[in-house]
């Protein structure tokens, strides 16, 4: 019974060996490579979008300090929303920045870093089609969100209560989304306040932005589950940008405001 107890302690040391291991491999390997990769959507104004051909934006300044404080270059891995939490699993990215929903959902996937930005859902329709919050749950009204949001959960569960239903259209990203609603292909777009208000903004003389909130939210940066050590980093980088008021820079130099 001792050999076996034994044998099950250093298995366990060697386990918790490991896990320590892990926890700083991706730090390692940032440093060995030089570069940190973000991966994100770039089409999320004001937290990424392109300009000119280079994607730009607030996690993608932020990204740029958590790189600078770990010594080495920034590079931008633009992709599909759903690809960005399997891509930060798998190693292929160093982390996740996207305008990204802290949700328990998500915490079984990856681990968060603190909070950064608060946001919000809101809703596009065009001018004068008297669509409201209230008339979104109502047959015919097709709802455009970007899949895999919030904005698309709450269009699914909370409006349609229908998981199935074919009045959610879902786009690659909310520009898309918005272009189909002056298309007339979908009847209104939900997707987070700042976008929301830039879309609209790009676009004042046909869509507007619905007054009501919809939902109340935290953005955060995905890291790989269990990377203590970056994720520490990370977090440091947060802190340091939010005391020295830098991520509120970050968001009037994007939107102008």
């Amino acid at each position: 019974m001792k050999k076996i107890f034994a044998a099950f302690l250093a298995a366990a040391m060697l386990a918790s060996l490991g896990g320590c291991s892990s926890s700083s491999s991706t730090i390692d390997q940032i440093k060995k490579e030089g570069k940190l990769v973000m991966a994100t959507n770039a089409a999320f104004p004001p937290f990424e979008y392109i300009e000119g051909n280079e994607p730009v934006g607030v996690d993608v300044d932020i990204a740029a300090e958590i790189a600078k404080d770990l010594g080495v270059t920034l590079e931008v891995s633009d992709m599909d929303f759903n690809a960005i939490i399997p891509a930060v699993q798998a190693g292929k990215a160093s982390l996740g920045a996207a305008g990204m929903t802290v949700t328990d959902e998500r915490k079984q996937q990856i681990d968060f870093s603190d909070e950064y930005v608060k946001s919000a859902q809101y809703v596009i329709v065009m001018k004068g089609s008297g669509v409201t919050v209230d008339s979104l749950s109502e047959a015919g009204i097709v709802i455009g969100v970007q899949e895999g949001t919030t904005g698309d959960f709450y269009a699914t569960d909370e409006i349609k209560g229908d998981p199935n239903t074919e009045e959610v259209a879902r786009y690659k990203n909310a520009i898309v989304a918005s272009q189909d609603l002056m298309n007339g292909k979908c009847s209104a777009v939900i997707i987070d306040e700042m976008p929301a208000k830039s879309i609209v903004e790009a676009n004042a003389d046909t869509l507007e932005l619905l007054p009501d909130v919809l939902t109340e939210e935290s953005y955060a940066i995905a890291v790989k589950k269990g990377d203590a050590a970056f994720l520490e980093q990370v977090n440091k980088t947060i802190a340091r940008l939010k005391s020295e008021g830098k991520i509120d820079e970050f968001l009037i130099k994007h939107t102008g405001e």
